[in-house]
Formats: C-alpha cells, sequence, structure tokens
C-alpha cells in the first residue's frame, strides 16, 4: 500500500494484510468485528459487503497498519497550479498535426483509429486515441457548419441555408428561415 492510510478497509483486506494480532481469514475476521462491535459501512458496487472503521481495529492492529505507510502524513499537495500550463495540449505543440486532422475530417467523418493511423503514417509524434478523440470531438463541435458545408454541400444547402421561397409565395415565406422541407 502506497499514500495515506485507509479509514476503512473490508474483512478480506485486513485478512490479506496479517495485522499483528488479527485473524488471517475473512471469516474469522468478520466473527471478530461482530463480536467486539466494529462500526462499518456498506459497500457499495458490485460484491457489496461491509467497510470496517480502521479506527475501531485492535490497538497492536492500528500501530501495525500505520507502521506501513511513510511517516509524512502531509500528503495533501501545496495550493497552486497542477497539470499542464493552461491551454496546452497535444495539438497546441503539434499545430502542423492539428490542421491535418481538421482536413481529413473535411473529406469525411473518420474514426479516431484512423486518423491515428495516417498521423503515424506521416508524422514523427502521435497522440493517444483518447487525446485524438478529444480533439476531434472538441474540432467538430467548433467547425460544425464548415465540415458540414465540405462533406455534405447539398445537405448543408437544404438544412441550413436561408430559404426566401418562391416568387409566387407572397411576404408571409419571404423572411422564413426555417430549414426546407421535403
Amino acid at each position: 500500500m502506497s499514500g495515506r492510510v485507509p479509514r476503512h478497509l473490508s474483512a478480506q483486506q485486513i485478512a490479506d494484510l496479517g495485522l499483528d494480532e488479527m485473524p488471517s481469514t475473512k471469516r474469522r475476521v468478520n466473527s471478530l468485528a461482530n463480536r467486539e462491535g466494529w462500526r462499518w459501512i456498506e459497500r457499495t458496487g458490485r460484491g457489496g459487503g461491509r467497510l470496517y472503521r480502521v479506527a475501531d481495529l485492535p490497538q497492536p492492529a492500528r500501530e501495525d497498519l500505520v507502521s506501513r505507510f511513510p511517516a509524512n502524513t502531509n500528503t495533501r499537495k501545496a495550493p497552486g497550479k497542477r497539470g499542464r500550463p493552461a491551454g496546452r495540449n497535444f495539438f497546441t505543440d503539434h499545430s502542423e498535426i492539428a490542421d491535418a486532422v481538421v482536413g481529413w475530417l473535411a473529406s469525411r467523418k473518420l474514426s479516431a483509429a484512423v486518423i491515428r493511423e495516417m498521423i503515424a503514417a506521416q508524422f514523427d509524434a502521435v497522440p493517444s486515441l483518447r487525446t485524438l478523440q478529444r480533439f476531434i470531438a472538441a474540432a467538430e463541435d467548433r467547425h460544425a457548419l464548415a465540415l458540414q458545408s465540405l462533406r455534405d454541400p447539398s445537405g448543408f444547402k437544404s438544412t441550413r441555408r436561408l430559404s426566401l421561397g418562391r416568387a409566387d409565395a407572397g411576404l408571409t415565406r419571404l423572411l422564413s428561415s426555417s430549414p426546407a422541407r421535403t
């Protein structure tokens, strides 16, 4: 284990740790917890079960558990900036790859895996699949109208272009901007 001392443990975790003066099986840990009245919380998710409070463990077991963690109890990081600088990612560092991806998206809708293979064939640096998926989603949101007009010009015209109607339709349809219905 690493990090800080957990506040709750399952009976199996307690048994697996082999703490001082503690049983080595899940069943005996559960019966000891019931006999001594340890407080517990219900574990959610698959399997369910109980998580026992570490504070309710016998003193020797608690001391053994605490001794297995680093002495530095201040695990919180200092306030301030974390992670990469704001506005920077793979595509801001490799703008030529970003331009190529948007160009490929303009011709037709492609999956991230296919685009990643195309990047690998033409460039030295290759983003992770998830980074590429995020970039594609952002690019399709940012350039939705432009991409639609390039991928499907007639569909774009029929759904997005201002519709003025027929000359004999009168003034009521003159200012209509609703998509054409067929």
